[in-house]
């Protein structure tokens, strides 16, 4: 917008720089108070972590469940079997107990949400929370496993960097819409600014942690980088077109100037699961 001498009026600029980032004090008020307990946790592992993780599974469940248009009944009667599926499965020695119970909890999901719309979503609930709680136990592993603790940190910081890279590239740049049917703010300039992110925070890491950067080293880091950024990216749209689907703006409102829970994680449990099986394919992480 310009002034009356054609000049561009520096209000109107301040305005619309507000309207693009004008939830980021929220978002970054939010991540200051959660992250410190959260990296502390993840940082010393062991119970009080799957403490964590449970209760993660059990909020998951909820979300996924009001978003899929369940009553409130049966959201809390999804995050109770979410809770006790995800103690299960981390208290569970083997796969076998694990994959019962998931199968176990989401078929009486499935019975009490018979012969209504979205049965099939609605009954995913238990799923979409236990798996990338196991996996994220799988990828951090015993107390003092300190090859499981760096690789964890560094799926941490490729996945946030990549939200945030591609949050201030998308609300800078902007540009052509990448999917606009399904999420009509995410920009091209934003997923290309969320790998860049994703790729620095992966070579920063290896640096910060001296691991002997090679040239090999450093190609290595960067492709699986750019390979769990995508990931994490393409979570989150899958997240996004479950909304659009269902009618719904957020997962929740847990999570200030985020959402819910299950909108600030989608592309961590994208990401997550995707490096827990290649771990479980190759038996060795990145590190």
């Amino acid at each position: 917008m310009t002034g009356t001498n054609g000049q561009e009026d520096p209000n109107s600029a301040r305005g619309a720089s507000a309207g693009r980032f004008g939830d980021l004090a929220r978002r970054t008020m939010t991540a200051a108070v959660i992250l410190p307990p959260v990296l502390a946790l993840v940082w010393y592992g062991g119970v009080p972590l799957q403490i964590l993780l449970v209760l993660s599974a059990g909020a998951l469940a909820r979300e996924w469940s009001r978003l899929t248009g369940s009553d409130s009944m049966i959201s809390w009667i999804s995050a109770g079997l979410a809770v006790g599926v995800a103690t299960i499965t981390l208290a569970a020695y083997g796969w076998l107990p694990s994959v019962v119970a998931i199968l176990a909890g989401t078929l009486v999901l499935m019975v009490l949400e018979r012969h209504k719309p979205r049965q099939g979503l609605r009954g995913g609930a238990i799923v979409i929370a236990v798996v990338p709680v196991v996996c994220f136990d799988l990828l951090r592993g015993a107390e003092g496993d300190e090859t499981a603790r760096l690789t964890v940190l560094w799926l941490l910081g490729i996945v946030w960097a990549t939200d945030i890279a591609a949050y201030l590239a998308g609300r800078t740049v902007g540009g052509p819409k990448l999917m606009p049917r399904v999420s009509p703010k995410k920009t091209w300039s934003g997923a290309i600014g969320g790998l860049l992110g994703g790729v620095a925070a992966s070579l920063l890491f290896g640096w910060g942690m001296e691991v002997q950067m090679t040239a090999g080293t450093a190609v290595m880091l960067a492709l699986a980088a750019m390979a769990l950024s995508a990931v994490a990216q393409a979570g989150d749209l899958a997240e996004s077109a479950v909304k659009r689907h269902c009618k719904f703006k957020d997962s929740g409102g847990m999570l200030p100037g985020h959402g819910g829970l299950l909108d600030r994680v989608d592309g961590l449990i994208a990401a997550c699961t995707v490096l827990a099986g290649f771990v479980l394919v190759h038996g060795k992480g990145p590190f």
